[in-house]
């Protein structure tokens, strides 16, 4: 996360997220709060969104385009 904030920083990006976001198997707290911290040093904000609700149609779709 801290690479992400800091070159979000260094190319005049106000925000950053990651695609971590759609994985139903991780620990979204812990990369929230990792993120947010990582952004504040770096001047940049953390753009969190949950989209996990999103995966198995994600999923679907990567085996249709093979």
């Amino acid at each position: 996360m801290e690479a992400a904030a800091q070159y979000a920083a260094d190319h005049g990006f106000e925000s950053f997220t990651t695609t971590l976001l759609i994985s139903p198997y991780q620990n979204h707290e812990l990369l929230r709060g990792t993120a947010e911290e990582a952004g504040k040093r770096c001047g940049v904000d953390f753009l969190y969104r949950d989209f996990r609700p999103l995966f198995r149609e994600g999923q679907r779709k990567a085996r249709e385009m093979g």
